[in-house]
């Protein structure tokens, strides 16, 4: 019964017993007849409602049994697909009457009847829990149609394929922070980029100045671009359909360095690959339904899912819909989740520059085009890491599929030089940003570490004669600076920059060609000049120092003691386990060089750690040819323009700059554009 239907009146009452749904109260008018419970007008109602539903219960319980399977048993040993096809229809017809049934006749007893008795209550339970039955028979009969499907096309390797991980919840989209001093010229006429509550706070003060009491009904953002989110809250499956052909199209957004044909073979590869996983989608692309014409194209598919939407309720339109969405990594608790994920979308993209050769791997053909059973071994060319990009703004997904470290070194350089400004970290030093530029990665240091402590320590005499007594000891430590880092192998620059910094005095270098195990470098052996110190061997490389004394004076005389040292031997493997930043992902790279520097200047010279950083950071800059890192920055973005990694600002870009002192360098310009990605939002409406 309906929580808010007034109680039933006495027959005595006097006016229609009818419950109307328009003023959510009984009918106020007198009944047609003295023997009539309800007024003329819904007498006439009852009667059409009684004889609908009747009508429909009387075609579920005439329901031909015999087109249907007679068991669970009989699905899974069925191996024609038409027959499956027939079941399925059948099952279709009969689920659809069903829910018919419980709707008409619910609407009939809540009106008419203060929403049924018992009898009612169980009859409607016993047709929902029919209704859940024949869900579940469709569901048996579509993946086995699926499996009979894929095997015929020999292509069961679909079914053994690994569940996608999403490899971070990145947010829809972040804009770059604008300056503290707003852009002088024409960026000052630019649209104000608001958050949402901004957005609506701005539109309700506009509402107000306009005389009107509150916002009007219907869609508060009309620019889909202002909140992508709200424009997609209530999409009917003809709103799925046409955003589905929409993705085809190329967005005005996309850069010049994509072609329409890349974005359009990459989108289509998603959509065959989701559709071959999908047990309700892959028979209709893979055995045309009543023989009909092979489909060549996702376009077609696309028009007979529209064509059938009427016959499965728009079903399958809604299961494209949902499998054409990122994968979350919470997505345990989520119903439905999507089959996009990270890896999917580099493959896709990989498949998109396969050589010649290699589109001969296994695949199965599908709506014009090929689905592999193993991802390329081929790196994505920067075409494809500008598409990557329209669609991923996180920097820790871009590690992830990459296949060199050359790949992953070109795409930091390019984020610092402002062709990916979404894949620049937040806060970084110059010296990070020389080491970007040089195509090196600063991967560990004892930055919060290193340097000089002295302490008083109190101690007990441990003597005969002063037992117990307390004695202050004036202790020494000291952490010499160091760091891990990558860079290119064999390479002209790295070379150049590896050889400088060895035969610099002020470092000790341990270096290793990461695909074969050799150490290329070994740091020289070196002894400590105090007499008694035997705190260096061949094999280790100190790194902590102790020494003390009852007075200051008699502590500088002291000998040092090591307390701290890397292995030579083993040092590599352990940074190259626990501090590569693509072993989280499960990968090593083969085409780079592990390198560990140390600081070598003498106690009375060593500092800090930002000091022997930065001296690192002035030996790599000037082996690139420069004499700062101003300078480094310009030479790096015009030879990446040269080369046509990187597109000048277009004139209807926002050109934001972010200040940062670089110490004696002066000030340094980044560029960081304002992107209004619609690539971004694609895959994640909802």
């Amino acid at each position: 019964m309906l929580c808010d239907h007034p109680p039933a009146c006495p027959p005595s009452c006097g006016h229609c017993l009818a419950f109307d749904r328009i003023t959510r109260s009984l009918c106020s008018l007198a009944p047609a007849s003295a023997s009539s419970k309800w007024c003329a007008v819904h007498e006439e109602l009852q009667a059409k409602l009684l004889k609908s539903y009747k009508r429909m219960t009387l075609a579920v319980d005439s329901f031909d049994a015999d087109s249907l399977p007679s068991s669970f048993e009989a699905v899974a040993e069925e191996s024609d697909v038409k027959i499956l096809r027939s079941w399925s229809e059948a099952a279709r017809n009969k689920w659809s009457l069903t829910l018919r049934v419980v709707v008409a006749r619910d609407e009939h007893h809540r009106q008419f009847y203060q929403g049924g008795d018992w009898g009612h209550c169980l009859f409607v339970s016993t047709l929902k829990d029919e209704s859940e039955r024949l869900e579940r028979l469709m569901r048996a009969l579509d993946r086995r149609a699926y499996v009979l499907t894929l095997a015929k096309s020999q292509a069961e390797w679909i079914l053994d394929t690994p569940s996608i991980e999403f490899i971070c919840d990145e947010p829809m989209e972040t804009p770059p922070t604008p300056p503290a001093t707003p852009p002088q010229g024409p960026a000052r006429d630019l649209p104000l980029i608001l958050s949402k509550n901004q957005r609506k706070k701005a539109h309700r003060k506009k509402a107000r100045q306009e005389g009107s009491a509150s916002p009007p009904s219907g869609d508060l953002f009309p620019d889909d671009d202002c909140c992508p989110e709200a424009s997609s809250r209530h999409l009917t499956t003809s709103d799925h359909l046409a955003r589905l052909r929409d993705y085809l199209v190329p967005p005005p957004s996309l850069p010049t360095s994509i072609s329409s044909s890349t974005w359009t073979t990459v989108i289509s590869s998603l959509f065959r690959l989701v559709i071959l996983r999908t047990p309700s989608l892959a028979p209709l692309a893979l055995d045309p339904v009543d023989d009909g014409p092979h489909l060549s194209s996702v376009e077609e598919f696309l028009d007979l899912l529209e064509d059938r939407m009427e016959l499965k309720c728009g079903e399958e339109i809604g299961a494209l819909w949902i499998g054409l969405k990122f994968q979350k990594s919470t997505s345990e608790d989520v119903k439905d989740p999507g089959f996009i994920g990270i890896s999917v979308l580099g493959d896709a993209i990989r498949d998109a520059f396969r050589s010649e050769v290699d589109k001969e791997a296994k695949h199965i053909k599908i709506l014009g085009g090929r689905v592999f059973k193993e991802p390329t071994k081929g790196e994505i060319p920067g075409e494809g890491w500008d598409l990557f990009y329209q669609f991923i703004s996180c920097s820790g997904c871009s590690l992830s599929i990459t296949n060199t470290f050359n790949s992953w070194t070109r795409n930091r350089r390019l984020a610092l030089l402002g062709g990916l400004p979404a894949w620049l970290t937040p806060g970084e030093s110059p010296t990070e940003h020389a080491f970007r530029l040089a195509g090196m990665v600063l991967c560990s240091s004892n930055s919060t570490n290193c340097g000089k402590k002295i302490k008083r320590v109190e101690q007990k005499e441990t003597s005969t004669r002063r037992r117990g007594v307390a004695k202050a000891v004036v202790v020494e430590e000291w952490e010499r600076a160091w760091l891990f880092c990558k860079m290119p192998l064999d390479t002209e620059w790295s070379n150049a920059i590896l050889e400088a910094l060895v035969s610099s005095p002020h470092f000790s270098i341990l270096a290793r060609n990461v695909a074969t195990g050799e150490h290329t470098h070994y740091p020289p052996t070196s002894r400590c000049t105090t007499l008694a110190c035997k705190c260096c061997t061949g094999s280790e490389l100190w790194l902590g120092r102790v020494r003390s004394g009852l007075n200051p004076a008699e502590r500088r005389a002291a000998s040092w003691t090591t307390t701290t040292f890397f292995a030579v031997d083993s040092v590599m493997d352990s940074f190259q386990t626990n501090s590569s930043p693509e072993r989280r992902f499960g990968f090593k790279y083969e085409d780079n060089r592990d390198c560990l520097i140390v600081d070598e200047r003498p106690y009375s010279a060593s500092g800090d750690w930002e000091s022997f950083a930065q001296g690192v950071a002035d030996v790599v800059i000037q082996a690139r040819g420069a004499n700062n890192l101003k300078e480094l920055l310009g030479n790096e973005r015009v030879r990446a323009m040269d080369e046509g990694e990187l597109q000048p600002p277009s004139s209807g870009e926002v050109r934001l700059m972010r200040r940062g002192k670089a110490g004696a360098e002066g000030d340094l310009a980044y560029s960081v554009y304002a992107e209004t990605l619609k690539a971004r939002t694609m895959f994640r409406e909802q």
